[in-house]
Protein backbone atom coordinates (compact mmCIF):
# COMPACT_ATOMS: atom_id res chain seq x y z
CA UNK A 1 0.00 0.00 0.00
CA UNK A 2 1.41 3.42 -0.82
CA UNK A 3 0.13 6.22 0.71
CA UNK A 4 0.05 9.84 -0.89
CA UNK A 5 0.75 12.90 1.82
CA UNK A 6 2.73 15.17 -0.84
CA UNK A 7 -0.96 16.69 -1.32
CA UNK A 8 -1.47 17.68 2.27
CA UNK A 9 0.70 21.18 2.53
CA UNK A 10 -2.27 23.10 2.59
CA UNK A 11 -3.08 22.23 6.34
CA UNK A 12 -1.54 24.00 8.82
CA UNK A 13 1.01 23.06 10.98
CA UNK A 14 -1.08 21.96 13.83
CA UNK A 15 -3.75 20.02 11.74
CA UNK A 16 -3.91 16.98 12.75
CA UNK A 17 -3.87 15.56 9.19
CA UNK A 18 0.12 16.18 9.31
CA UNK A 19 0.64 14.00 11.98
CA UNK A 20 -0.65 9.85 10.75
CA UNK A 21 3.15 9.24 8.95
CA UNK A 22 1.33 6.44 6.78
CA UNK A 23 5.07 5.82 4.85
CA UNK A 24 5.96 4.23 8.43
CA UNK A 25 3.75 1.56 8.40
CA UNK A 26 2.93 1.08 4.39
CA UNK A 27 2.82 -2.52 3.13
CA UNK A 28 4.82 -2.80 0.18
CA UNK A 29 2.89 -6.44 -0.54
CA UNK A 30 -0.10 -4.40 -1.07
CA UNK A 31 1.56 -1.65 -3.30
CA UNK A 32 -1.25 -1.87 -5.72
CA UNK A 33 -3.24 0.22 -3.33
CA UNK A 34 -3.04 4.21 -3.41
CA UNK A 35 -4.37 5.96 -1.06
CA UNK A 36 -4.58 9.38 -1.62
CA UNK A 37 -4.73 12.15 1.05
CA UNK A 38 -5.96 15.98 1.31
CA UNK A 39 -6.52 18.31 -2.18
CA UNK A 40 -6.85 16.15 -5.26
CA UNK A 41 -6.88 19.06 -8.04
CA UNK A 42 -3.02 18.93 -8.72
CA UNK A 43 -2.42 15.20 -7.98
CA UNK A 44 -2.41 12.98 -10.84
CA UNK A 45 -3.70 9.47 -10.39
CA UNK A 46 -2.63 6.21 -12.36
CA UNK A 47 -5.68 4.29 -12.98
CA UNK A 48 -3.89 1.04 -13.35
CA UNK A 49 -3.87 0.93 -9.69
CA UNK A 50 -6.23 0.62 -6.66
CA UNK A 51 -7.04 4.31 -6.13
CA UNK A 52 -8.76 5.51 -3.00
CA UNK A 53 -9.65 8.98 -1.55
CA UNK A 54 -9.93 9.62 2.22
CA UNK A 55 -11.87 12.78 2.82
CA UNK A 56 -12.06 14.38 6.36
CA UNK A 57 -14.04 17.63 5.38
CA UNK A 58 -17.19 16.04 4.54
CA UNK A 59 -20.11 17.29 4.93
CA UNK A 60 -18.40 20.46 4.37
CA UNK A 61 -16.39 19.88 1.08
CA UNK A 62 -20.15 20.05 -0.05
CA UNK A 63 -19.64 23.55 0.86
CA UNK A 64 -18.13 25.52 -1.54
CA UNK A 65 -17.53 25.55 -5.27
CA UNK A 66 -14.30 24.41 -5.72
CA UNK A 67 -14.15 21.88 -3.34
CA UNK A 68 -17.96 20.42 -4.10
CA UNK A 69 -16.70 20.10 -7.81
CA UNK A 70 -13.72 18.48 -6.90
CA UNK A 71 -15.61 16.09 -4.91
CA UNK A 72 -17.86 14.46 -7.37
CA UNK A 73 -15.13 14.68 -9.94
CA UNK A 74 -13.69 11.67 -7.29
CA UNK A 75 -16.13 9.85 -7.56
CA UNK A 76 -14.94 8.91 -11.31
CA UNK A 77 -11.39 9.03 -10.22
CA UNK A 78 -11.36 6.79 -7.10
CA UNK A 79 -12.32 2.97 -6.98
CA UNK A 80 -13.10 3.88 -2.92
CA UNK A 81 -13.43 7.45 -1.24
CA UNK A 82 -13.33 6.76 2.86
CA UNK A 83 -15.22 9.99 4.24
CA UNK A 84 -15.43 10.69 7.91
CA UNK A 85 -19.40 11.61 7.00
CA UNK A 86 -21.91 8.93 7.37
CA UNK A 87 -24.78 10.89 5.80
CA UNK A 88 -22.56 11.52 3.19
CA UNK A 89 -21.75 8.13 2.47
CA UNK A 90 -25.41 6.40 2.82
CA UNK A 91 -26.63 9.82 0.78
CA UNK A 92 -23.64 9.90 -2.33
CA UNK A 93 -24.30 5.67 -2.34
CA UNK A 94 -27.53 6.11 -2.65
CA UNK A 95 -27.29 8.73 -5.74
CA UNK A 96 -24.70 6.69 -7.41
CA UNK A 97 -26.33 3.02 -7.09
CA UNK A 98 -23.12 1.36 -5.67
CA UNK A 99 -21.11 1.24 -2.27
CA UNK A 100 -18.43 3.20 -3.31
CA UNK A 101 -18.35 5.85 -0.39
CA UNK A 102 -17.04 4.20 3.02
CA UNK A 103 -17.54 5.90 6.64
CA UNK A 104 -14.47 5.56 8.38
CA UNK A 105 -12.94 7.25 11.43
CA UNK A 106 -10.17 9.47 12.54
CA UNK A 107 -7.26 7.92 14.30
CA UNK A 108 -4.22 8.99 15.68
CA UNK A 109 -0.06 7.21 14.92
CA UNK A 110 0.40 5.91 18.26
CA UNK A 111 4.26 7.70 18.37
CA UNK A 112 1.75 11.08 19.63
CA UNK A 113 0.19 8.92 22.25
CA UNK A 114 1.24 10.52 25.31
CA UNK A 115 2.44 8.56 28.66
CA UNK A 116 -0.13 8.24 31.49
CA UNK A 117 0.60 11.72 32.87
CA UNK A 118 -0.68 13.16 36.34
CA UNK A 119 -3.45 15.45 35.80
CA UNK A 120 -2.64 19.06 36.74
CA UNK A 121 -5.64 20.76 35.80
CA UNK A 122 -9.19 20.83 35.25
CA UNK A 123 -10.81 21.08 32.13
CA UNK A 124 -9.44 21.86 28.32
CA UNK A 125 -11.46 23.22 25.00
CA UNK A 126 -9.08 22.32 22.04
CA UNK A 127 -10.20 23.22 18.34
CA UNK A 128 -11.96 25.95 16.45
CA UNK A 129 -14.47 28.49 17.29
CA UNK A 130 -17.54 27.04 16.26
CA UNK A 131 -20.18 25.15 18.04
CA UNK A 132 -20.81 26.40 21.41
CA UNK A 133 -17.17 27.52 21.72
CA UNK A 134 -18.91 30.63 23.65
CA UNK A 135 -20.70 28.63 25.76
CA UNK A 136 -17.66 26.30 26.96
CA UNK A 137 -15.69 29.55 27.75
CA UNK A 138 -18.66 30.45 30.36
CA UNK A 139 -18.84 27.04 31.80
CA UNK A 140 -15.04 26.99 31.88
CA UNK A 141 -14.13 29.96 33.75
CA UNK A 142 -14.77 28.64 37.02
CA UNK A 143 -12.18 25.87 36.79
CA UNK A 144 -8.72 25.46 36.30
CA UNK A 145 -9.03 25.52 32.73
CA UNK A 146 -6.81 25.71 29.10
CA UNK A 147 -8.12 26.35 25.97
CA UNK A 148 -6.36 25.71 22.52
CA UNK A 149 -8.23 27.17 20.21
CA UNK A 150 -6.12 27.71 16.77
CA UNK A 151 -2.99 28.66 17.99
CA UNK A 152 0.15 28.02 15.55
CA UNK A 153 2.77 28.49 18.88
CA UNK A 154 1.07 24.98 20.05
CA UNK A 155 2.55 22.05 17.99
CA UNK A 156 0.86 19.18 17.63
CA UNK A 157 2.65 16.82 20.47
CA UNK A 158 2.00 19.69 23.31
CA UNK A 159 -1.56 20.21 22.40
CA UNK A 160 -1.86 16.13 23.44
CA UNK A 161 0.55 16.63 26.12
CA UNK A 162 -1.71 19.30 27.54
CA UNK A 163 -5.06 17.09 26.81
CA UNK A 164 -3.07 14.29 28.84
CA UNK A 165 -2.94 16.66 31.93
CA UNK A 166 -6.82 17.58 31.98
CA UNK A 167 -8.70 15.52 33.90
CA UNK A 168 -12.38 16.85 31.60
CA UNK A 169 -11.91 17.31 27.66
CA UNK A 170 -15.12 19.55 26.55
CA UNK A 171 -15.80 18.27 22.73
CA UNK A 172 -18.45 19.03 20.42
CA UNK A 173 -18.89 18.03 16.81
CA UNK A 174 -20.68 20.30 14.95
CA UNK A 175 -19.50 22.62 11.75
CA UNK A 176 -21.38 26.13 10.87
CA UNK A 177 -23.41 26.80 7.80
CA UNK A 178 -21.83 29.75 6.10
CA UNK A 179 -24.11 31.60 3.47
CA UNK A 180 -22.22 30.24 0.74
CA UNK A 181 -22.74 26.92 1.66
CA UNK A 182 -26.79 28.21 1.83
CA UNK A 183 -26.51 28.73 -1.62
CA UNK A 184 -24.28 26.38 -3.32
CA UNK A 185 -25.86 23.10 -1.67
CA UNK A 186 -29.22 23.66 -3.54
CA UNK A 187 -27.31 23.16 -6.99
CA UNK A 188 -26.44 19.47 -6.16
CA UNK A 189 -28.53 17.49 -8.12
CA UNK A 190 -30.16 15.26 -5.27
CA UNK A 191 -29.45 17.33 -2.59
CA UNK A 192 -32.38 16.80 -0.21
CA UNK A 193 -31.87 12.74 -0.80
CA UNK A 194 -29.07 13.96 2.29
CA UNK A 195 -31.01 14.87 5.25
CA UNK A 196 -28.54 16.79 6.78
CA UNK A 197 -29.32 19.54 3.93
CA UNK A 198 -33.11 19.44 4.06
CA UNK A 199 -34.59 22.29 5.61
CA UNK A 200 -31.08 23.98 5.31
CA UNK A 201 -32.32 27.59 6.00
CA UNK A 202 -33.73 26.92 9.71
CA UNK A 203 -30.33 25.10 10.46
CA UNK A 204 -27.47 26.76 12.52
CA UNK A 205 -24.81 23.50 12.64
CA UNK A 206 -24.13 20.09 10.85
CA UNK A 207 -22.58 17.48 12.23
CA UNK A 208 -19.04 16.47 11.74
CA UNK A 209 -16.89 13.88 13.92
CA UNK A 210 -13.94 15.72 15.00
CA UNK A 211 -10.41 14.51 16.01
CA UNK A 212 -10.43 16.10 19.39
CA UNK A 213 -13.39 13.63 20.61
CA UNK A 214 -10.54 10.79 19.67
CA UNK A 215 -7.65 12.65 21.12
CA UNK A 216 -9.22 12.73 24.25
CA UNK A 217 -10.02 9.31 24.31
CA UNK A 218 -5.64 8.72 23.47
CA UNK A 219 -4.96 11.17 26.04
CA UNK A 220 -6.73 9.50 28.86
CA UNK A 221 -9.27 12.86 29.61
CA UNK A 222 -12.59 12.33 30.49
CA UNK A 223 -14.48 13.08 26.87
CA UNK A 224 -17.64 15.49 27.96
CA UNK A 225 -19.45 16.33 24.85
CA UNK A 226 -21.72 18.32 23.86
CA UNK A 227 -25.19 16.54 23.08
CA UNK A 228 -26.51 17.85 19.79
CA UNK A 229 -29.27 16.95 17.38
CA UNK A 230 -27.20 14.52 16.05
CA UNK A 231 -25.15 13.00 18.31
CA UNK A 232 -22.34 11.53 15.90
CA UNK A 233 -20.16 11.11 18.65
CA UNK A 234 -22.37 7.15 19.23
CA UNK A 235 -21.25 6.47 16.06
CA UNK A 236 -17.73 6.13 17.41
CA UNK A 237 -18.01 5.58 21.24
CA UNK A 238 -20.18 4.35 23.56
CA UNK A 239 -22.52 6.71 25.79
CA UNK A 240 -22.03 6.56 29.56
CA UNK A 241 -19.36 4.09 29.07
CA UNK A 242 -16.96 5.69 27.25
CA UNK A 243 -18.21 9.28 27.15
CA UNK A 244 -20.74 11.30 29.09
CA UNK A 245 -22.99 13.84 27.69
CA UNK A 246 -22.40 17.71 28.91
CA UNK A 247 -25.43 18.78 31.50
CA UNK A 248 -25.54 22.11 29.42
CA UNK A 249 -28.04 23.69 31.77
CA UNK A 250 -26.33 22.56 34.92
CA UNK A 251 -23.04 22.42 33.56
CA UNK A 252 -21.38 23.71 36.95
CA UNK A 253 -23.30 21.25 39.56
CA UNK A 254 -22.11 18.39 37.07
CA UNK A 255 -18.11 19.32 36.45
CA UNK A 256 -17.63 20.05 40.50
CA UNK A 257 -19.37 16.39 40.43
CA UNK A 258 -16.83 14.94 38.45
CA UNK A 259 -13.71 16.62 39.72
CA UNK A 260 -14.91 15.17 43.44
CA UNK A 261 -15.49 12.25 42.41
CA UNK A 262 -13.33 11.75 39.43
CA UNK A 263 -11.94 8.52 40.34
CA UNK A 264 -15.77 7.03 39.76
CA UNK A 265 -14.83 7.87 36.30
CA UNK A 266 -11.82 6.30 35.60
CA UNK A 267 -13.27 3.10 34.01
CA UNK A 268 -15.12 5.38 31.50
CA UNK A 269 -11.97 6.65 30.85
CA UNK A 270 -10.22 3.35 30.71
CA UNK A 271 -12.73 2.01 28.32
CA UNK A 272 -12.82 4.75 25.71
CA UNK A 273 -9.13 4.91 25.96
CA UNK A 274 -8.55 1.02 25.26
CA UNK A 275 -10.92 1.14 22.28
CA UNK A 276 -8.85 3.98 20.73
CA UNK A 277 -6.08 2.05 20.96
CA UNK A 278 -7.38 -1.23 19.76
CA UNK A 279 -9.41 0.36 16.71
CA UNK A 280 -8.72 3.97 15.67
CA UNK A 281 -4.64 3.74 15.27
CA UNK A 282 -2.99 4.96 11.66
CA UNK A 283 -2.19 0.98 11.39
CA UNK A 284 -5.63 -0.13 12.46
CA UNK A 285 -6.57 2.36 9.27
CA UNK A 286 -4.59 1.23 6.79
CA UNK A 287 -5.63 -2.42 7.57
CA UNK A 288 -9.27 -1.46 7.18
CA UNK A 289 -8.52 0.22 3.87
CA UNK A 290 -6.58 -3.12 2.96
CA UNK A 291 -9.59 -4.76 3.83
CA UNK A 292 -12.12 -3.53 1.58
CA UNK A 293 -9.74 -2.32 -1.83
Amino acid sequence: MIVHEECITFVPLYDPLRYFHFGEIEDPETDHIHVWLGSQGACPIDPQYHNVYVDFEQPNSWYHEDSLQNSLLNENRYRNIFTVCPYTAAWRNSILGRTQYVTITYFLNTKYVPQKAEKTFDIIYTGNGQGPYGTFLEMMLPFDYRVVCGDPTVDYQSKLNLMSQSRITLVHNLIGIPSEARNRIPTIEGYKENHLFRDLESKEYLPQIKTRTFEAAFCRSLILCWKDDYNIIENFFERDREFIYLDADNSEVQILDILRNYGDYNPIIARAYEKAMNMYTTRNFLKYIQSIA
